[in-house]
């Protein structure tokens, strides 16, 4: 019987092999939408800027994938210092699913609060995790992200918990061993959840979602302080 595949180089070989065409067809639709071979009309622009939109996810995808094989190599490494938390928490995106970017509102004081990581990646995470939780609100309340620090001595954490306000106080109610598993595996999302969770998780965190019958709409996010 043969050898299983060693996965992670699997996904890195795909990586490579995806990357090559999206890279010319891409290098195709700038030259295109410059108008370096001809003009364009108003609706073949509008056609060419939706492949350059449809071109950019699947490039966002690709690292995605190459992330994830990665970690699994071991190959990927965060950039580790003390950061404060409201530079992260400053910098996280989030994005519904008509690609806008929408504004969180957020509560808590943060003031002197470090974590030890690589705040570029902790921000990448947690906007993944807002935009998860984002989708999953159906009605017009607002995506609020609460941050507060529990525990004592070296168990000291930054907790964040993202939904409703009516979901953030289940969340701050709850045992963590109560919370639910994070589920990462959502469609549209690409594998932005995966690479998160891990993110989190190296960083010593932990990811989990909201109690209650809909565990998608809410996460509880724990990062050890520095």
């Amino acid at each position: 019987m043969a050898d299983a595949p060693d996965w992670p180089k699997v996904l890195s070989l795909a990586v490579h092999e995806f990357r090559t065409p999206l890279t010319v067809v891409a290098g195709y639709l700038r030259m295109l939408s410059t108008d370096r071979v001809g003009p364009l009309s108003d609706a073949q622009r509008r056609v060419i800027q939706e492949a350059e939109k449809s071109c950019a996810k699947l490039s966002a995808l690709i690292t995605e994938v190459s992330d994830v094989a990665h970690f699994h190599q071991g190959r990927l490494t965060f950039l580790r210092s003390p950061v404060p938390l409201s530079g992260i928490l400053d910098n996280v995106a989030v994005i519904n699913s008509a690609g806008d970017r929408l504004a969180v509102s957020w509560r808590g004081s943060v003031d002197g609060i470090l974590v030890n990581g690589d705040a570029e990646r902790l921000a990448q995470a947690v906007s993944a995790v807002a935009t998860a939780v984002a989708r999953e609100i159906m009605d017009d309340d607002p995506l609020c992200l609460v941050a507060d620090v529990a525990g004592s001595g070296n168990a000291r954490e930054a907790r964040l918990s993202l939904g409703t306000e009516a979901v953030t106080r289940a969340i701050a109610d709850a045992s963590r061993d109560a919370l639910p598993s994070f589920d990462i595996t959502r469609g549209g999302l690409g594998l932005s959840l995966v690479v998160a969770q891990q993110v989190i998780e190296d960083h010593g965190g932990d990811l989990r979602g909201a109690p209650g019958e809909r565990p998608k709409a809410g996460a509880a996010i724990a990062l050890p302080l520095s």
